[in-house]
């Protein structure tokens, strides 16, 4: 289970992802949506960070975004056989297997670099998953 501020969300025992939103009143949180299917089955592994959530599948997909009850996909997708997935301080990096051995050959990450924190590609926000350069 991950909660931010105004949401969470949760593995189901089949594999799914259930996602609600809250909403501050009085002194209480109150459910204000939700619980709604984000994924049907086949997650292994949630995330979640400042600006939303991944999740990876069972094939090694990841599914990043904001689930809302109107919009409840995923929207942005890691290309290839992830891992491992993290999440930081507004970006999410997934580890990837590009040779079916199991180990990871690449990193990918999107989000924030405001600090530089995901290497040296500049202080701008990646929108699109960018592979990051690893030092060995």
């Amino acid at each position: 289970m991950e909660i931010r501020e105004d949401d969470g969300c949760a593995l189901t025992a089949a594999g799914g992802v259930s996602c609600w939103q809250v909403k501050f009143e009085g002194d209480d949180y109150v459910l204000e949506s939700g619980p709604f299917v984000v994924l049907a089955e086949g997650a292994v592994e949630l995330i979640g960070g400042e600006f939303g959530y991944c999740v990876r599948t069972r094939g090694g997909a990841v599914l990043c975004g904001v689930p809302t009850p109107e919009h409840a996909e995923l929207q942005v997708e890691i290309e290839g056989k992830a891992v491992e997935i993290a999440a930081g301080r507004g970006h999410y990096c997934a580890r990837i297997d590009e040779d079916g051995d199991g180990t990871s050959e690449r990193v990918e990450c999107h989000g924030e670099n405001e600090l530089g924190q995901l290497g040296k590609l500049g202080t701008h926000v990646m929108l699109q998953p960018t592979k990051i350069e690893l030092q060995r």
